[in-house]
């Protein structure tokens, strides 16, 4: 049987099912995380005013979970789940370009993007040790 994901069924809860704050199940009302689903439905245009007007109130999560089942349309919403993960390889990409150029994190993901394959292994490999002793502080 495979695992589910209490963040992931909330939001499934909340687009597609007609389930109640009462009714979800005990892990998805212990493991709400308003942050995480207006993280979430913000990648949804029409749904970006509700996630920042919802992540400046003080809401119990009763409260949040009711206006998002009450106004978001009840159809299958595809979040794309993947592009929230962040890879080691990445991250330690990040590292090298980040020491390589000097720059801080913002500058280092539009360096990312202009980079090509060929230089980003030139980059881990010539920081390849420096990578190690950082990942190794964490």
């Amino acid at each position: 049987m495979a695992k589910s994901n209490p963040l992931f069924d909330t939001l499934n809860f909340i687009c597609t099912k007609q389930y109640k704050w009462e009714e979800l199940p005990e892990e998805c009302r212990k493991g709400y995380s308003q942050f995480m689903i207006n993280r979430f439905i913000s990648s949804y245009e029409y749904l970006i005013p509700l996630a920042n007007e919802l992540s400046i109130q003080k809401l119990t999560d009763k409260q949040h979970y009711t206006i998002l089942y009450t106004w978001v349309k009840k159809t299958k919403h595809y979040f794309n789940y993947t592009a929230y993960k962040v890879e080691k390889d990445n991250l330690d990409l990040m590292i090298a370009i980040k020491k390589e150029y000097n720059i801080g994190n913002k500058e280092a993901k539009r360096y990312n993007k202009l980079l090509n394959n060929e230089l980003r292994e030139k980059l881990l490999k010539k920081w390849h040790d420096y990578i190690v002793f950082v990942n190794s502080k964490k």
